[in-house]
């Protein structure tokens, strides 16, 4: 992660190199973020062997690629480099074959949710009032929650987990107003704990699951 990191900002420091002085300068303001996600690591994992309707799955995620919406505030200074503040919504469903067991079984399958709530740094390099290259890296908090999987008289039912999170993003933007970016998100190593459930840190432990995203995302700014 600490390599991916000191890319983007190699990058950043690059393109500010070939920054012209009288490049015009990006208003601060909001944007509407809107993306695809691609489950990576454990929670892309993909495994058949598990009992559906229970917390069987254990640090496989099974999940298929997703959507997000997310809202963001850049706040830039004058030679460049910002901070921003974000929060996004994310969804992803299960694959197919994870779905498919659960149909057969006739019970409802979870989805996966994730809030993360970023702050950190980010850099935009003018080269005309139509084109921009940007770069960001940030940290923050992940809230990640599994949805209730089951029988309407028997469902199981999961608890949010708080997690470290962090990521960093690099793209273009057009005329000031639209842009395209590719980000990886760390959104941590989540505990799966069951509503109703007394865990220990000795004999019930719950399973925990390393949750990595990539979001191809579509910014529109106000």
């Amino acid at each position: 992660m600490k390599k991916f990191y000191g890319f983007i900002l190699a990058i950043a420091l690059m393109v500010g190199g070939l920054t012209p002085a009288s490049a015009q300068k990006v208003p601060c303001g909001f944007s509407i973020q809107l993306g695809g996600l691609l489950p990576i690591q454990q929670f892309n994992d993909a495994t058949t062997y598990f009992i559906p309707g229970a917390n069987s799955m254990g640090n496989h995620g099974n999940a298929m690629f997703g959507a997000s919406f997310g809202l963001k505030y850049n706040y830039r200074f004058d030679f460049g480099l910002g901070i921003f503040c974000s929060v996004d919504g994310m969804w992803n469903m299960l694959n197919k074959s994870a779905r498919d067991l659960y149909d057969q079984a006739s019970c409802t399958s979870p989805m996966y949710v994730n809030i993360p709530i970023m702050l950190g740094l980010s850099y935009i390099s003018d080269f005309s009032y139509v084109f921009d290259v940007w770069a960001e890296a940030g940290a923050g908090c992940n809230l990640f929650w599994k949805t209730n999987e089951g029988w309407e008289n028997n469902l199981t039912k999961y608890l949010w987990n708080p997690a470290f999170a962090a990521e960093g993003g690099i793209g273009v933007r057009f005329v000031k107003t639209i842009s395209l970016g590719v980000h990886y998100y760390w959104l941590g190593n989540n505990n799966i704990k069951v509503e109703g459930v007394t865990y220990d840190s000795t004999f019930n432990t719950p399973p925990k699951m390393k949750v990595g995203l990539l979001a191809f995302k579509l910014g529109l700014h106000f």
